[in-house]
């Protein structure tokens, strides 16, 4: 999980459906942050949580894990699977905090349901060496484990449409050829295994099933030091690939 600015406690109303028109973008930052599990307690993967009317939205980690960073304020907020009822909820969140809770989604016809068994995603030991679980657990970017990416890569086309619920980023896809990536605020620049890559497009260099971890960092401000170009004001989005996987 990401250390927290600031916890305070949330005054929630979870439902399985009805949400408020969202109030107006203060300007000022904050996040919600927690853990989403099944009606028997264990983490749910692949959960989408929805700011509703912010274009803004995160998917859980193989532990459940989430972080989702949006204006401070009054907002209203989904979570979604499929096979799982979603969940509606409205928060009141303060500026420069996080505010931490846990989410029930209860399973559709679960008395049906075959036996799951949750495995827990195998560590990278070369991730690890290069700071990506450092980063995630900081949470300074957004980002999509291996289990995310491996979920995702049977999906998409090119990489690139893997990055367009990250906030601040912008993916155009033409009819044919490689999709492009910018950023709403700041340009973006492309890193691939810890190395820039200038003038160059994503999809022209990285396949969707040769794609392992991503980091987005869509503001130069927030992006770590080895990922920052000393003569640009862009952000970054880093991209690392099987090469990282275990062995």
């Amino acid at each position: 999980m990401p250390r927290l600015m600031g916890i305070v406690g949330l005054l929630l109303c979870a439902t399985e459906s009805g949400a408020q028109a969202p109030a107006p973008d203060t300007g000022r930052r904050a996040a919600i942050a927690g853990v989403v599990r099944d009606t028997i307690g264990r983490p749910l993967p692949l959960v989408t949580v929805i700011a509703l009317g912010r274009d803004a939205s995160v998917v859980t980690d193989s532990a459940g894990r989430f972080y989702l960073a949006v204006s401070a304020g009054d907002h209203d907020f989904t979570a979604m699977r499929i096979g799982y009822r979603a969940v509606h909820f409205a928060a009141t969140l303060p500026p420069d905090t996080t505010v931490v809770l846990n989410l029930t989604l209860r399973a559709i016809d679960a008395q049906e349901l075959a036996p799951v068994q949750v495995v827990g995603e195998r560590m990278s030991a070369a991730l690890l060496r290069d700071g990506f679980y450092d980063r995630l657990e900081r949470g300074f970017g957004q980002y999509l484990s291996p289990d995310q990416v491996e979920a995702m890569s049977a999906r998409v086309g090119q990489t690139s449409e893997m990055l367009r619920m990250m906030q601040g980023v912008v993916v155009r896809c033409p009819v044919v050829g490689p999709c492009t990536v910018s950023g709403t605020r700041e340009c973006l620049s492309v890193w691939v295994d810890g190395s820039l890559r200038r003038n160059v497009l994503l999809d022209e260099i990285v396949s969707p099933g040769y794609a392992y971890a991503i980091e987005v960092y869509s503001r130069r401000a927030n992006t770590p030091m080895e990922f920052v170009e000393p003569s640009s004001r862009c952000g970054a989005i880093v991209v690392w690939t099987r090469s990282r996987a275990p062995r």
